[in-house]
């Protein structure tokens, strides 16, 4: 309904929400989820709340997919998990977030999360919102496969506030292309940071009107945050692209002694090459045939043992999706070798 609010869910569970639109609303909250689990939200346009506070919250819920949405245009933030560490078993999936008026999105605390084949756009820092930011505080939290590209402003910023911590994130195989800024910044010297690990990302034309930084960091140790065979290029090949405390380094310093004396070793394989897409201009991401990172990217752990059966003992398993035993979903597929 024009003016109206469009969905309360409250101490309810298995429901499922498909193919709707909802815009248009003039409420302070627009939809809500609140105290439920086994809930679904697919296939659904949600755009356009001008009431002054977030457009879609989810609360004190567990076991949530969200996939194929096109979320945009709220006052504050269109879609935020909150309270701190409230949300538990998350899946976000091929959805298009689309902003216009602020920032995409906002976790804050969320627990075992997976985050994946989403498109990140059009993030601005205007009148309708306090930032342009996407905020991904979460615990056991994996970030893949995900496209953000062409935001305005600065699109994605990891810190933990107030309760929350970063705690085991894994950010993978995600392209950070031509945002106004930086393509990510993540707190990684505070004390409630610990154990992010970020592999085979492409952060390319990022900043160009600035310092051509693609990432930001605050210091901290390896510990707490490790880069490991990414791609930090801007619009020219060798200039200082990572900015770590305040320093601004080029992806050759990031191996040198100095930096190793202070950070250790928290950057290792990490690249300065033009990606080689298919249409950078179009924001085809996709890698030619003649692109230097076909076959390029790290192996994301290794095994301990041989294991039996299904279950392979492996050094780090954060890095993959079990299924949070949520109706329909899978875990993932490894490939070994």
């Amino acid at each position: 309904t024009k003016g109206g609010g469009w969905l309360t869910l409250s101490g309810c569970s298995n429901v499922i929400i498909d193919d709707c639109r909802m815009e248009d609303s003039t409420l302070g909250l627009a939809a809500g989820i609140d105290n439920c689990q086994d809930i679904q939200v697919r296939n659904s346009v949600f755009q356009k709340q001008t009431g002054g506070i977030n457009m879609f919250q989810v609360s004190n819920s567990l076991r949530l997919l969200f996939e194929g949405n096109a979320i945009s245009r709220a006052a504050h933030s269109p879609f935020q998990f909150y309270p701190d560490g409230s949300n538990h078993y998350v899946v976000i999936r091929g959805n298009v977030f689309h902003a216009a008026w602020g920032r995409n999105f906002e976790h804050f605390g969320t627990q075992h999360c997976l985050f994946e084949h989403n498109i990140i756009t059009h993030a601005l820092d205007s009148g309708w919102s306090g930032g342009a930011t996407a905020k991904f505080a979460t615990t056991w939290g994996i970030f893949r496969f995900n496209r953000v590209f062409n935001n305005p402003h600065a699109p994605i910023h990891l810190y933990p506030f107030r309760d929350t911590w970063l705690d085991t994130i894994r950010i993978y195989n995600n392209v950070f292309d031509e945002n106004g800024h930086f393509g990510m910044a993540i707190n990684s010297g505070a004390e409630q940071t610990r154990d992010l690990r970020l592999a085979n990302n492409i952060f390319s034309r990022n900043d160009r009107h600035g310092l051509h930084r693609q990432i930001r960091l605050t210091g901290g140790s390896p510990e707490q945050v490790r880069l490991a065979s990414n791609v930090f290029t801007a619009m020219g090949l060798g200039t200082t692209v990572v900015t770590d405390y305040d320093r601004d380094l080029s992806v050759r310093a990031l191996e040198e002694e100095a930096v190793r004396a202070d950070h250790g070793a928290r950057y290792e394989g990490n690249l300065d090459v033009d990606p080689g897409y298919v249409d950078a201009g179009r924001y085809n991401h996709a890698l030619r045939e003649d692109s230097p990172l076909r076959d390029t990217g790290s192996f994301l752990t290794t095994a301990r043992g041989a294991g039996e059966g299904t279950r392979l003992p492996v050094e780090d398993a954060a890095w993959f999706y079990s299924g949070y035993g949520i109706d329909g979903e899978q875990g993932d597929l490894i490939a070994i070798g």
